[in-house]
């Protein structure tokens, strides 16, 4: 099934490439970091409701101007059922549903395998009531009965001895103004290809921001929390799409070989670092202008993820490097890579990096026009489309590395107003001065993240 989105994903990675570039002519020597996949997706959900030249920009800004929509939202679809995994080492989901679970029964939900469904319920309930301390909230997406469905996961939860290793998730909502009407077409396509979840509120409400932040910190477990600030009230609706990704590297790094060591900005003053160290057999590939390695993470179910570091060989080069990364530089880098197994050393720092960026006037720059004015044509999407168009496009990400692994998440928000192995070689990679990078699902090409450290915390 992948095979027949390539063509689709491949574009989409070169959206993300050119996106990479404009972020780099402006924010360098900050670091960056966002999610490709989340910034298309939303924006695509809103290409759903929009119509001629609206429309063309769009998919013509999104490099998917040569598919249709529907070809479009099903390779989306695709990664959505993919991409909605939740590992863990000791549940074994069940294809048909079980028995209703009784809340005052812990014996019995002990005693029974526990259905995906119910698990991913439970996880639901838990991450709402944790996200905030207001049962306004609680109510407002739970209902009057939040109590029993709190106690009812709990039991679920408890019951399953969750051992989490890996966790990928790619959620979309829509939040409407109360009142407004939208196309049904509009709204099926939001609910059932892209699996959103779809609430009717109160822009003026000042709880309103609470509950979409709410449903953020849920869905990125708690790593972005704040994105939604005060709303103006002639908004319509607004978008949301969020990732989430935590995962073990298939081969960790020792905690006992991290050391204190000096990473080189690009101004070529040094600054501390505490450096991973790890030899072994890696995907690796270098020319006289830049290193490149592949690390994996551990495979689970369908997924086989992977970080890929590009460091230049001067890190004065980086801003060259960067913007000669076209999309067919960047396959045939791939290419190259996975030709190689080398054993070597390799040195990554640890880091952390956090990013929020309103993006409306880099999309502008990359050519969407009409939909960011009064005359945008989003006609498909509700009758009132003479007063609506996109105000914002905002976007948040987060990511940790460290010895076992790594943990992202990315938010996108639109807010609407009115191989062949070689002979084994030694390599030695050293990660001490600024770098790209990007975690790429292997199957399908697609490309989750992507980041420059400019200066590893």
């Amino acid at each position: 099934m992948e095979q027949d989105f390539k063509h689709i994903y491949d574009a989409s990675n070169r959206f993300g490439l050119n996106l990479l570039k404009v972020l780099a002519r402006d924010e360098l020597p900050e670091n960056i970091f966002f999610s490709p996949l989340s910034i298309s997706m939303c924006l695509t959900i809103a290409a759903n409701g929009a119509n001629d030249q609206t429309l063309q920009e769009m998919l013509r800004m999104l490099e998917l101007n040569e598919f249709s929509l529907n070809e479009i939202n099903s390779a989306n679809q695709y990664l959505i059922s993919e991409f909605t995994i939740d590992e863990t080492n000791k549940i074994e989901a069940d294809s048909e549903p079980g028995p209703e679970p009784n809340p005052d029964d812990i014996v019995l939900i002990k005693k029974r395998r526990v259905p995906r469904a119910e698990l991913d319920a439970a996880y639901r309930v838990i991450d709402i009531i944790k996200s905030t301390s207001d049962e306004k909230v609680w109510i407002a997406q739970l209902g009057e009965d939040y109590f029993r469905q709190m106690r009812a996961a709990q039991l679920v939860m408890a019951s399953a001895e969750i051992d989490q290793r890996f966790r990928l998730s790619l959620a979309n909502s829509l939040w409407v103004k109360q009142g407004i009407e939208f196309a049904s077409s509009f709204l099926a396509t939001t609910r059932d290809t892209y699996n959103a979840e779809v609430a009717s509120v109160d822009f003026r409400d000042k709880a309103t921001p609470e509950i979409i932040n709410g449903w953020i910190s849920r869905v990125t477990q708690g790593t972005i929390r704040e994105m939604v600030g005060e709303i103006s009230p002639a908004t319509v609706f607004m978008l949301a799409n969020a990732i989430y990704f935590k995962a073990f590297w298939k081969h960790q790094f020792s905690k006992a070989k991290t050391k204190q060591e000096k990473f080189t900005l690009i101004t070529g003053e040094q600054t501390d670092c505490f450096m991973m160290h790890r030899q072994g057999n890696y995907h690796y590939w270098e020319d006289n202008d830049l290193q490149m390695i592949s690390i994996p993470y551990e495979s689970v179910a369908q997924l086989d993820l992977g970080m890929y570091i590009i460091l230049p060989k001067r890190s004065q080069d980086l801003h060259k490097l960067i913007s000669e990364l076209s999309a067919e530089k960047w396959d045939a880098l791939i290419d190259q890579v996975h030709r190689n197994i080398m054993y070597g050393e390799f040195s990554l720092p640890r880091f952390k990096a956090e990013y929020e960026r309103n993006l409306t006037n880099d999309l502008n720059g990359l050519g969407i026009a009409m939909a960011f004015t009064p005359h945008a044509d989003f006609s498909a999407m509700s009758a009132m489309a003479s007063e609506l168009w996109i105000s914002q496009v905002a976007h948040k990400a987060f990511i940790k590395v460290d010895e076992e692994g790594t943990e992202a998440a990315a938010v996108t928000r639109s807010m609407y107003v009115g191989g062949i192995s070689e002979p084994q070689r030694v390599f030695k990679m050293i990660v001490d001065h600024p770098f790209i990078y990007a975690i790429r699902d292997h199957k399908t090409g697609a490309l989750l993240f992507m980041g420059v450290t400019m200066q590893p915390s």
